[in-house]
């Protein structure tokens, strides 16, 4: 699952969904000797969750919807099973956002209010959290010591994204320059670096 995480970030979409769907089989196989192993569960859904978001980043509108349906499905029953365990709710809260934008953009207003408000409901938190994560990602493909793994545009992607959800956070700032300073756009990664110092208060060697 991670392998193909990484390939899709890297947009080798074709290996991508090859690693999911061998995960899937793996992870199945090892379901059919546990019968209902939580942990087996846990992974398949996760596994249908990247799976179908690379369906939709590949415009697969139908595929993706069915499998992330599944994986919601598969999930909220882990939730309502183990109600102590907060990242069922949290993944479930993921996926449905996922969903809302899915069903907002194929014309299904009223799915995609709905699901957008499960997630809500289940992790009122969730924004912050993905926020985090797309600035981490977006860290990464500008840092990453592996020259070959690095991705300036897609960071500047991310990070841009991040910055319009956080406007007022330095550090989401501080990441939006480095992926413009990398991506050779020095006028950009100025702007971002002095609003990083802005919104910190002082020069510090980050900026």
């Amino acid at each position: 699952i991670d392998l193909g995480d990484w390939l899709q970030v890297e947009h080798r979409r074709e290996e991508a969904e090859a690693a999911y769907r061998k995960a899937l089989k793996l992870v199945e196989e090892f379901q059919g000797a546990t019968a209902v192993h939580a942990g087996g569960r846990e992974s398949l859904a996760r596994c249908r969750a990247r799976l179908g978001e690379l369906q939709w980043e590949s415009r697969r509108a139908d595929d993706a919807l069915a499998t992330l349906e599944q994986a919601a499905a598969d999930l909220k029953r882990l939730a309502d099973e183990y109600p102590r365990v907060p990242r069922y709710r949290g993944d479930l809260a993921r996926i449905q956002e996922m969903l809302s934008r899915i069903y907002w953009e194929v014309g299904r207003p009223e799915d995609s209010e709905a699901a957008d408000k499960t997630a809500y409901a289940l992790d009122p938190k969730r924004a912050a959290f993905e926020q985090t994560r797309l600035n981490n990602i977006a860290w990464y493909l500008v840092t990453t010591p592996d020259v070959s793994s690095r991705n300036p545009a897609k960071a500047v992607e991310f990070a841009e994204l991040v910055v319009a959800n956080s406007p007022d956070v330095w550090a989401c700032w501080n990441t939006l320059a480095v992926a413009r300073y990398r991506n050779g756009d020095w006028t950009g990664a100025e702007a971002a670096f002095r609003r990083a110092i802005e919104l910190f208060g002082e020069i510090q060697a980050f900026d």
